[in-house]
């Protein structure tokens, strides 16, 4: 493999995932958890909007659908449950 390909690599690792993986643990001890999960699943489609807006990418039909998959969800999270109306049914 040509050295570029390993700067590439450690740049990637190096400057990008490590600092997002540090970031994320410090989020958890300042934010509630679910407030950080819903920011990670929201990194695709912040990573999706920047491609788009940057000319870098278009958004097909399998974006649009997976844009709206981890919309739906992170409402379905998010979303206080009635747990107890339904073990009042049972």
């Amino acid at each position: 493999m040509p050295f570029d390909a390993f700067w590439r690599i450690a740049f990637v690792v190096l400057r990008t995932t490590f600092p997002t993986y540090l970031l994320n643990l410090h989020a958890l001890k300042n934010l509630q958890a679910s407030t950080v999960g819903a920011f990670a699943y929201a990194q695709p489609i912040i990573a999706i909007g920047y491609e788009v807006y940057t000319g870098n990418g278009e958004l097909d039909l399998v974006k649009a659908v997976a844009f709206l998959l981890i919309l739906v969800g992170v409402y379905l999270v998010s979303k206080k449950s009635n747990i107890n109306k339904i073990y009042r049914f049972i």
